[in-house]
């Protein structure tokens, strides 16, 4: 009994391991992003997708994360439609797990809205810019920096399309 005991909790030692390095490889992968290296964070990143896919519960954070730096990975590469689809994978994620009125919906719609934006889909941005500034006004407030954000993000389209009016 006391060796299935010990070895019940080298099981659950390891298994606090393995999570503890499946968050250091997201987050490897995250700086590789922020420094501008994407494509090497993309490699990293897409690189342990499947083996952190495996054993991760599908509403899962670090499945929201992996989803979310693989599509700014993607996006920083100028890969648009793959971009598209791991950030529209992360905002069914982050819709499930936090609510479609809360802050972390609005920052995903955001990243969609920019994909849009970049590839001068200016419709698409629009909508999901609008969406996510109703959402950050609601919760976060109209003095937030990410509101702030994306109220400068809704003008940009604007003067893009010509509507000067309304992006002042």
């Amino acid at each position: 009994k006391e060796a299935i005991e010990q070895r019940v909790n080298q099981l659950n030692e390891m298994q606090r391991d393995e999570k503890k390095l499946i968050d250091y490889e997201i987050e490897a992968g995250s700086v590789y992003n922020r420094l501008k290296q994407s494509r090497k964070g993309l490699t990293l990143l897409k690189g342990y997708e499947i083996k952190i896919l495996k054993g991760l519960p599908e509403d899962g954070l670090r499945l929201m994360d992996l989803t979310y730096h693989i599509g700014s990975a993607y996006h920083y590469e100028g890969e648009y439609g793959n971009a598209l689809e791991y950030y529209h994978r992360c905002e069914r994620l982050r819709a499930k797990v936090f609510g479609e009125s809360s802050p972390n919906y609005a920052d995903i719609l955001n990243s969609i809205a920019g994909v849009y934006h970049k590839q001068g889909e200016y419709t698409n941005a629009l909508k999901y810019y609008q969406k996510g500034e109703r959402i950050e006004a609601t919760t976060l407030g109209e003095s937030h920096p990410s509101y702030a954000t994306t109220l400068n993000n809704l003008s940009s389209v604007y003067n893009e399309q010509g509507d000067y009016a309304k992006a002042l």
